[in-house]
């Protein structure tokens, strides 16, 4: 099951009906608020908002798209250094 709590909200930059934001709201009812989006150059670096704002109520990083695995290692480590051992969005 999912939480109903929506972390996506109107205001994202997408054409109505879009497949990508259907998925990315889905994908983050699934994954829950203690996600971390980690996203590399694709159309969703556009469709979240322009800075500051953001459709997503989630952290997002976006990077180039050769710089993802590692920008997503390097919050891994943030995490870690913060005592967090284990992804948060994995139930405790």
């Amino acid at each position: 099951m999912y939480d109903p709590k929506e972390l996506m909200s109107a205001g994202h930059l997408a054409c109505a009906g879009c497949g990508a934001t259907i998925a990315m709201r889905y994908a983050l009812k699934a994954l829950g608020e203690k996600t971390i989006l980690v996203l590399p150059a694709c159309c969703w670096t556009i469709l979240a908002g322009p800075f500051p704002y953001s459709a997503v109520k989630v952290p997002l990083i976006h990077t180039a798209f050769e710089t993802g695995g590692s920008t997503a290692s390097g919050v891994k480590a943030a995490l870690e250094a913060r005592g967090i051992p284990e992804p948060p969005w994995r139930p405790g």
